[in-house]
C-alpha cells in the first residue's frame, strides 16, 4: 500500500491496526528481500554473542554430576544460577542409585512371635451426626467396643 499506492505509513498502519513502526519494519524488509522478506520467520536471533561455550557447558556439568549445588557451581564458574539451571536442564538426568534392598524379619516357628494390638471403637445406637447431619441427637451411654489383633509373625497369620 505504501510504496504501490502511495499511502502514508500512518494510514497503512490504521488499515491493518498496527503501529506505524510495525509497518516500517515490514516496508524495510520488502525493500531489502523483496516478496521474501514478508514470509513468515523464526524469531529466535541469527547469532547469540553472549552464548555460553561449550566448554563452561562442561565445566558446570561435570561440578553438577559430582554433586555440587547450583550456588557453588555459580561461584566456581562465574555464571548465574538462573543460566546453570537453563544449561543443566538440558542435559538428560541419570537415574537415582537403588534403593537399598527392604530387610524382613521372619520368625522360624509359627506361634513363637505374635504382634498385638487393640483398637478401640465408640458404639452407636443410631445413626450419627456424620450421617444425618443433625447434631441435636446423641447416643449417650452407647459405650465401646474393643477390636483386638493378633499376626502370627512366622506366617503373617492375622486374627481380629
Amino acid at each position: 500500500m505504501v510504496l504501490k499506492e502511495g499511502q502514508t505509513v500512518k494510514a497503512a498502519a490504521a488499515a491493518f491496526t498496527v503501529c506505524p513502526k510495525t509497518v516500517r519494519k515490514w516496508l524495510a524488509r520488502y525493500q531489502a528481500e523483496g516478496p521474501r522478506g514478508l514470509r513468515e520467520r523464526s524469531s529466535r536471533p541469527q547469532h547469540s554473542p553472549q552464548r555460553i561455550s561449550a566448554a563452561r557447558c562442561a565445566d558446570a556439568l561435570a561440578w553438577r554430576r559430582q554433586g555440587l549445588v547450583y550456588a557453588e557451581i555459580a561461584h566456581r564458574t562465574g555464571l548465574s544460577e538462573a543460566t546453570l539451571s537453563r544449561v543443566l536442564r538440558t542435559v538428560p538426568r541419570q537415574p537415582p542409585p537403588p534403593a537399598p534392598p527392604i530387610v524382613r524379619y521372619e520368625r522360624a516357628t509359627p506361634g513363637e512371635l505374635l504382634h498385638l494390638d487393640i483398637k478401640k471403637l465408640g458404639r452407636f445406637l443410631q445413626p450419627g451426626v456424620r450421617a444425618t447431619g443433625d447434631r441435636s441427637h446423641r447416643n449417650p451411654g452407647a459405650g465401646t467396643e474393643s477390636l483386638h489383633v493378633a499376626i502370627d509373625d512366622h506366617s503373617r497369620l492375622a486374627f481380629a
